[in-house]
């Protein structure tokens, strides 16, 4: 019989930090923080390299990429988007671009997916204990255990809870993992890429897991970056798995990057009590700061915690915390699936990915959909400058859709659209993959499946429960000529492992586009059809001129053919009509396509300026 999970169970989840166009350095400071220094912070400590790791070849094994993995036979009904207070639905569609199998299955649960991409097309790919180094091609140039790659005398133990990112501010990438299942034994293990080349040397680092010296160790690391700095977020357990506190390491980046000694202090004790603090990088190509903001949730408690750290370490940076009312959310029940009656970790309402862009904290989680037992995802904006908090919630029907991750979805720092992944199943579908964007005005797209199911899950199953995900990945392709994230998570499979057959988590990667319309200008003579003024700072209107009772559709496109949304549908009379549409949109250059009985009739280029 299913019964309600009351409190978390503790799989790991992950954050990815998420850049994407031109940035400066810059400094951003918060109007009336309600709390200044509020965690003690530890001194200075310095820890050298214990070394580097080997320098791999460029030889690959290539593996066959598909271009389209969606299911067929799905019926529209199970892709019906179920709506909620605050959610509005797009018509804008996704597109699943290269995409592959990924990471080997090596025994280990849950996946822990973890996922960076440079500009250079170099995919850094990370589960729970193994890494792997492709082209956005899906060619292989590594694939090994994380023990392997570091292979050192002091990694005595399986590294897991990996998480990677792509630093787009120095070219690097970084990646940090857990060592040690007891406190006697924890570490935690910080890896810098020399070059922008993944395949190159990386300086390794290994700091105590047990920081505070109170028998407990580091689980569920996010990371951060800005200008200077790298941050380690975490929560600390004791070996009975209760949880203590969590925890903020700020470290200087350039040493890191050098192969010098890193120096670094943490925060702990942090007044709120908050779990899963999550950084907030740079939702753009570059960085922000000196500084870094951060989220988390408060056990029990319906607010968001904002936390801003003022400076980089030497200059004696403030620790200021804001607590700011979020809608209530609830834990989801556990989660069925087909062919099986062991069920799957929904996880819990820690928030799971964040990102900074344009005055916004962008971030997400899953929480129990209006008491249905299913999980849903709940996207959040939270305004830096009026410190208030705008959320947006999306379900499937009959489906929970769990472990989301989300990346900035746009060309402009101004548009708010993200784009995001996330796991979903049902007592009709076996596990799968998933992604799905919500743009500037909160509308949701369709979803798309990246990776449909193959298997039912039970490895791992403790008292009918198994593992699941624990978190996926997601990072922005910085220079791609349009929108374009590359995501990783895992769905269902069959395999053979140490000569049994297993039905466990495999990893999928997949890169994700919108779909596009390619927009002529030319023949573009229905004098019937005029649009006015253009450009516009405010309304606009579209006069129509027409002979007989007709059937129009208008629909406006950006500059790279992706369908912003329908703005009008429906039958005009004969004679002048005028239709005004109100500026709801953010400034740029669009096409205004005008469809008249089915048939393209006008196509018009609209400046919407601020």
């Amino acid at each position: 019989m299913k019964t309600k999970i009351l409190k978390s169970i503790l799989f790991t989840s992950c954050f990815i930090s998420i850049l994407i166009s031109n940035a400066q350095e810059t400094k951003v400071n918060l109007t009336a923080p309600s709390k200044h220094n509020a965690a003690i912070k530890s001194g200075v400590l310095s820890f050298c390299s214990i070394g580097k790791t080997a320098k791999f070849e460029e030889n690959f094994n290539s593996i066959q990429h598909n271009y389209n993995t969606s299911d067929k036979s799905l019926s529209a009904a199970r892709l019906q988007t179920r709506g909620s207070i605050g959610t509005k639905e797009s018509s804008t569609s996704l597109t699943v671009g290269a995409n592959f199998e990924a990471n080997y299955f090596n025994g280990y649960s849950p996946a822990q997916n973890s996922l960076a991409i440079s500009n250079d097309g170099y995919i850094v790919s990370l589960a729970n204990s193994n890494i792997c180094i492709y082209n956005s091609f899906g060619n292989c140039f590594l694939s090994t255990s994380l023990n392997s790659f570091i292979d050192h005398p002091d990694i005595t133990s399986t590294l897991h809870d990996p998480v990677v990112l792509y630093d787009s501010g120095s070219d690097r990438f970084v990646f940090t993992a857990i060592h040690g299942y007891v406190a006697e034994n924890a570490k935690i293990v910080i890896c810098f890429s020399t070059t922008n080349n993944p395949l190159d040397e990386w300086n390794v680092y290994v700091i105590p897991g047990d920081l505070l010296e109170n028998n407990t160790r580091l689980l569920f690391p996010r990371i951060g970056v800005s200008t200077d700095e790298i941050f380690i977020t975490g929560n600390l357990h004791k070996d009975s798995g209760n949880f203590d506190q969590s925890i903020i390491l700020q470290i200087l980046k350039i040493n890191g990057y050098s192969g010098d000694d890193i120096i670094l202090n943490y925060y702990y004790y942090i007044d709120d009590k908050p779990f899963t603090i999550v950084p907030a990088s740079y939702g753009a190509l570059g960085n922000y700061g000196p500084g870094m903001f951060f989220v988390a949730h408060v056990l029990n408690n319906f607010t968001v915690s904002l936390y801003h750290l003022t400076d980089n370490m030497l200059n004696n940076p403030s620790f200021e915390i804001n607590s700011i009312e979020v809608p209530e959310f609830f834990i989801a029940d556990s989660v069925s699936q087909a062919q099986s009656d062991v069920y799957l970790n929904n996880g819990d309402c820690r928030i799971l990915s964040a990102f900074f862009l344009d005055g916004f904290i962008h971030y997400v989680f899953s929480s129990d959909q209006d008491d249905s037992g299913n999980n849903s995802i709940n996207y959040n904006r939270l305004n830096l400058a009026t410190l208030t908090n705008i959320s947006s919630v999306f379900s499937l029907e009959n489906s929970s859709c769990s472990y989301p991750s989300l990346a900035s979805f746009t060309s402009s720092s101004n548009d708010k659209t993200v784009a995001i992944s996330f796991l979903r199943s049902s007592p009709d579908i076996l596990p799968e993959l998933m992604a799905v964007s919500c743009d500037d005005q909160l509308n949701w797209s369709n979803p798309v499946t990246v990776k449909s199911w193959n298997s039912y899950v039970d490895f791992g199953e403790s008292d009918g429960l198994a593992p699941w995900g624990a978190y996926t990945g997601i990072a922005r392709k910085h220079n791609a000529e349009s929108p374009t994230v590359w995501l990783a998570g895992c769905f269902g499979n069959e395999k053979l492992f140490s000569g049994s057959t297993h039905h466990c988590l495999d990893t999928w990667i997949a890169e994700i586009n919108y779909a596009t319309v390619s927009i002529d200008l030319n023949n573009n003579a229905d004098n019937n059809i005029s649009v006015f003024p253009n450009p516009c700072n405010d309304s606009w209107f579209v006069n129509i001129q027409n002979d007989q009772l007709a059937s129009f559709e208008i629909t406006l496109y950006n500059i790279n053919g992706q369908k912003i949304r329908t703005l009008f549908v429906g039958n005009i009379p004969e004679g002048k009509t005028k239709l005004t549409f109100n500026k709801d949109i953010s400034s740029g250059t669009y096409f205004l396509l005008v469809s008249k009985d089915s048939k393209l009739v006008k196509k018009q280029k609209l400046i919407i300026t601020d």
